[in-house]
């Protein structure tokens, strides 16, 4: 069995987040925030920097290239950063080289590592910079009141688990040092504190080979996936850090281990190449789809048709009121919009407005934690169009207003386009699974 320091930071948080994690192996979510995707592609200009030689060139000879074709996306060209932070990353390198801050002597790059640490148990890890008597960790943050103080850092396990690895056993001290670059108001500072073997090494060691040894009797349960309410959680705060666990609606009930990872599955699927200039109604029938959902394919999803009249859109910025209406106060209790007098015409297919309670609450709260997950705040705009507006030209006008409301400028045309993509999947599985009945 091999382990990691953030496996073990994930035990701590919450064993049964681990074991649905490693032992059940549910799917990631093919999304991440905004600031993993943000550290991600600034991990890779450092490292890029770092490991040129002391006059700059790569092992080519060639001047190093910090940023070639494709670098504004993390690691498997999944997800970029804005073009306003494409300018913010070259800032904050320019600022850690002009302060002294990032040196190319005596330093490995992305350091890594592989140790037994219990039993048949070993521990894996990657150091960015490793010096003699230092080791060197990037942290990209947004505020500086994310930074750990020196204080913290010097009892931080993954830090102290750097230092009894890289640690020579003839020296007393050893330097541990993070780089803070922070994202909003850019601006790069470090945190530094020396630690000694015995008086803070070898104590958060033990403490870190307690949880091992946790986690290898809990895999060794093999516990049904089924029963998953038989592996102990720390329910309360380690539901909601982060942002949320992504796996609280099995937790509580709301869908089961195997619909989880079915969604999980679904979303990884990216759509075909040759669809990508497409719009719904031609994905679908690229799909032999052909009964099509009852939407307008062709409205622009954020603005609503004067033509069709709809009880819960949103007037246009000519209408006298433009306050969105109060979200329903029990998200479970779906809200079911009152018929126009004269209700146009649906084409056959599928009506994304009879979808069952459970299923409104599903999407809903798939809704809620896709925001989040992106870096935006799910606003009662959201619960209501989830509840009451499921048609995909009418929902995207209140969403947009949610999202203009409660996220960054930056952000907000990111998270538009991700919750976008998110929906129209799911009216495609939709229509699919009506055509197969």
């Amino acid at each position: 069995m091999i382990l990691s320091y953030s496996q073990i930071k994930n035990y701590d948080r919450c064993p049964r987040l681990w074991w649905f994690e490693k032992v059940v192996r549910l799917p990631r979510s093919p999304q991440e925030s905004y600031g993993a995707t943000f550290g991600s592609v600034f991990h890779a200009v450092a490292e890029r920097w770092h490991k040129a030689d002391e006059q700059g060139r790569d092992p080519s000879g060639a001047p190093v290239d910090l940023y070639p074709l494709g670098w504004q996306w993390s690691e498997g060209y999944r997800h970029r950063i804005t073009e306003e932070d494409e300018e913010t990353v070259k800032t904050l390198v320019k600022m850690a080289i002009e302060g002294g801050f990032w040196k190319r002597q005596g330093y490995g790059v992305e350091k890594h590592f592989i140790m037994p640490f219990i039993l048949d148990t070993y521990l894996q890890g990657y150091a960015d910079l490793v010096g003699d008597t230092t080791v060197v960790d990037h942290k990209t943050i947004k505020a500086s009141r994310y930074a750990l103080s020196k204080k913290a850092l010097k009892k931080d396990p993954q830090m102290l688990l750097y230092a009894w690895q890289f640690m020579l056993a003839s020296e007393e001290t050893f330097t541990l040092r993070h780089i803070y670059y922070r994202r909003k108001d850019p601006k790069v500072f470090e945190r530094e504190v020396t630690v000694s073997w015995d008086d803070d090494v070898l104590p958060a060691i033990d403490s870190l080979r307690d949880l091992a040894i946790d986690m290898v009797d809990l895999k060794d349960q093999e516990v049904p996936e089924h029963k998953w309410r038989d592996v102990p959680a720390n329910v309360g705060e380690a539901c909601n850090a982060y942002g949320g666990c992504k796996f609280l609606p099995i937790c509580s009930g709301r869908e089961s281990a195997k619909h989880y990872r079915e969604r999980m599955v679904r979303l990884s699927l990216p759509l075909a190449t040759q669809e990508t200039d497409m719009n719904l109604a031609e994905r679908l029938a690229a799909r032999g789809i052909k009964k099509a959902p009852s939407i307008n394919p062709t409205a622009d999803p954020r603005a609503t048709e004067p033509d069709t009249p709809h009880p819960h859109t949103l007037p246009t910025p000519e209408g006298e009121d433009s306050t969105p209406e109060p979200a329903p106060t029990n998200l479970r209790e779906s809200v079911t919009p009152n018929p126009p007098a004269e209700a146009p015409s649906t084409p056959a297919g599928v009506d994304l407005h009879k979808l069952k309670k459970a299923d409104l609450l599903k999407v809903a709260l798939d809704m809620e934690s896709r925001l989040a997950e992106g870096g935006g705040n799910p606003t009662s705009e959201v619960k209501v169009a989830m509840g009451c507006t499921l048609e995909l030209g009418k929902k995207w006008v209140r969403i947009d207003v949610g999202l203009k409301e409660h996220c960054a400028p930056e952000d907000k045309d990111a998270m538009f386009d991700s919750v976008k993509k998110w929906v129209e999947s799911r009216v495609l599985a939709e229509a699919a699974k009506a055509e197969g009945k």
